[in-house]
């Protein structure tokens, strides 16, 4: 149970950290708000 719970966490976590690294790929880009909005 734990072991699945754990690979789902970490499956999310890799998601999370995609869209993370995108919202910094906009900012770095100058985006604009709504587009940063967007993915938070």
């Amino acid at each position: 149970m734990e072991i699945g719970f754990s690979y789902t966490t970490r499956l999310n976590y890799r998601k999370l950290n995609r869209y993370v690294k995108i919202c910094q790929a906009l900012l770095s880009v100058g985006a604009s708000s709504s587009e940063i909005d967007k993915c938070v």
